[in-house]
């Protein structure tokens, strides 16, 4: 039996490289035979309405457009960088000063807007056109002789922008266009798998085993590639159980200490006897 029906997890690409497998593995079947030529033919029609949808997004038609513009404003970005250092320490007073107070407005930004992104490049490139076509500016750019770059900057950067949005805009487009397409096959799919376990239900699945196995090994494939982390894995082997510690040896109860001999209550002294501090020494007699 066909196991799986809900592929909605799938990514647009796999998804669609598992139809195009479903696909092939019905060719390879006697059709007729198999009672399954309408529910095929259905599916084919299916299938080539998304795969005219998706091929476009296959291969992008604006991209080598686009990459031309880009390498086109990147290299006046670069010349009028350039031109503008160089000037910085011309001989002639006003220009090498119109040329340092024009490389601090460009410095202000970046010092290499081609390196950047191309979106934080176009908005980069849209602000230091901007800033050089204030009147001072450009005096200073003509003094220089740079006034040239900034037209092919503006002029290529301008262009850039409309390619790139033409192009986002058509992308979204062709986004939605595929979405409906995926769920028509989607649905066309399921139909298809619903059929054929009702005639092997039916009939038995012998004639049917083949084209089973097939689809449910490659969308487990499709599957797995999506989540890499539920394939099995080798079962480790399980660690060795620490010894438990040995006790410790109680140790021996320390000896009480003797208790202090309480002292002996001093002897009431004789009042009648002289105390000379020693006792033992006696007077002679008389």
């Amino acid at each position: 039996m066909i196991l799986y029906f809900n592929l909605t997890k799938l990514r647009l690409m796999n998804f669609y490289q598992v139809m195009t497998n479903v696909q092939l593995f019905l060719s390879q079947e006697d059709l007729e035979t198999l009672k399954l030529k309408d529910a095929a033919k259905v599916f084919d029609e299916k299938y080539k309405t998304f795969d005219a949808a998706v091929q476009p997004m296959r291969g992008d038609v604006d991209t080598k457009e686009l990459n031309k513009l880009d390498e086109r404003r990147d290299k006046a970005l670069i010349g009028l960088y350039g031109h503008v250092r160089v000037f910085t320490g011309f001989p002639e007073e006003a220009k090498a000063t119109a040329a340092q107070q024009l490389q601090a407005i460009l410095l202000k930004y970046d010092k290499a807007p081609q390196t950047k992104p191309l979106r934080e490049e176009t908005a980069i490139v849209s602000n230091v056109v901007s800033d050089l076509e204030v009147a001072d500016a450009k005096a200073k750019l003509t003094l220089i002789g740079a006034d040239k770059w900034l037209d092919e900057l503006k002029d290529a950067n301008k262009k850039f922008e409309a390619a790139y949005n033409a192009r986002t805009q058509r992308n979204m487009d062709l986004v939605g266009q595929t979405k409906e397409k995926r769920i028509a096959l989607d649905d066309e799919y399921r139909h298809l798998a619903h059929t054929i376990n009702a005639l092997a239900t039916l009939g038995g699945e012998a004639p049917y085993k083949r084209l089973m196995s097939s689809i449910n090994a490659d969308i487990q494939q499709a599957l797995l590639a999506e989540r890499p982390e539920t394939k099995k894995k080798e079962p480790k082997e399980p660690k060795e159980p620490k010894l438990p510690k040995e006790p410790k040896e109680p140790k021996e109860p320390k000896t009480p200490k003797d208790p202090k001999e309480p002292k002996q209550p001093d002897t009431p002294k004789d009042p009648k006897k002289p105390d000379d501090g020693n006792p033992d020494i006696k007077l002679p007699e008389e």
